[in-house]
């Protein structure tokens, strides 16, 4: 039977990669390191991702990327618009080595079965701190249109897709120590806290750690939360290659910061000046449920605050 007026499909069309970045650190480097693409390479692997510096340092090495994810770990991400090579390979061992990166992200135009499988034996050698991802990247149109980008994974840990669930198994098994299962459960009562009471703010994951980390728009500065025997609060986490200079000119805002929250915060130098916390705290008993809603409206007042001044005022930091 003819169809009347049949549907008109386009095809998408793969594109080279050098039309959208000619040169790997002069144009994809830069153009991954937008908070907007690095959100993009996050949604493909579970991740929040704040950039905590470019091109940096190691030893006579530069490597691309340093990332924060939501739990204030070390990401390294190495690219390649070429097919994966030795060189590139070595250059990761080396900036894991000397960085003591948590995750390493490695992106190329495509993977070799040999480096897939040096991924894989990563994630099988190292213990479960570390992680190793591996990501093509791939240029589509359709017709005239701009170009999309694509992260393709081709290579994670072995146990990343059931994280969540290992928690879960974890406390039913008794692995949780009794001051992990308390932790556990005061995260997910926020956690839940955050679902009724919708604020613009998320967490993805809970687990049974004193702290939880909110990556912020700012590379450097790293929101925590954190609950202890008589005290939750939150604190900001001032780091990364100019940490000192910006907790030195936010020490100078002292007068404006404490002002918007109308409260004293605590400034503390810690790693003999490697990273900075200014603090937000609360005396309570986390372990008190009746006054978690207290509690948890704390934490979220302390967050929004944090998170206003950063975003709208930026404090001109380096």
């Amino acid at each position: 039977m003819p169809v009347d007026n049949p549907l008109r499909l386009a095809r998408l069309e793969p594109m080279d990669l050098r039309c959208g970045w000619p040169h790997e650190a002069g144009a994809f480097t830069p153009w991954l390191a937008a908070p907007e693409n690095l959100a993009l390479l996050g949604d493909t692997l579970g991740l929040r991702l704040v950039l905590d510096g470019s091109e940096v340092n190691v030893g006579i090495f530069r490597a691309d990327l340093l990332c924060r994810d939501q739990d204030d770990g070390l990401v390294l991400i190495e690219n390649q618009l070429e097919r994966t090579d030795h060189s590139h390979l070595g250059q990761i061992l080396t900036y894991v080595a000397g960085l003591k990166a948590q995750t390493t992200i490695w992106i190329a135009a495509a993977f070799t079965e040999e480096h897939r499988a040096a991924l894989d034996w990563l994630n099988d050698a190292t213990d479960e701190r570390y992680h190793f991802f591996g990501l093509t990247i791939e240029l589509w149109r359709i017709g005239g249109s701009l170009p999309a980008p694509r992260f393709n994974l081709v290579v994670k840990p072995n146990d990343w897709s059931r994280a969540a669930s290992r928690v879960v198994r974890s406390v039913q098994s008794g692995e949780l120590s009794e001051v992990g299962r308390r932790r556990l459960a005061y995260w997910t009562g926020f956690q839940q806290f955050l679902a009724e009471h919708p604020c613009g703010l998320t967490l993805d994951r809970v687990a049974g750690s004193a702290n939880l980390g909110f990556p912020t728009a700012h590379p450097g500065l790293t929101l925590k939360l954190y609950r202890s025997v008589d005290e939750i609060g939150v604190f900001l986490r001032v780091h990364g290659e100019h940490a000192t200079e910006r907790y030195e000119h936010l020490l100078e805002l002292r007068a404006e910061l404490e002002g918007a929250f109308g409260a004293p915060l605590v400034w503390m130098v810690r790693s003999d000046g490697a990273f900075y916390w200014i603090v937000r705290t609360l005396r309570a008993d986390p372990d008190d449920q009746e006054d978690w809603p207290r509690q948890f409206q704390f934490i979220v007042d302390a967050v929004m605050t944090f998170t206003r001044l950063i975003d709208e005022r930026r404090w001109d930091l380096v």
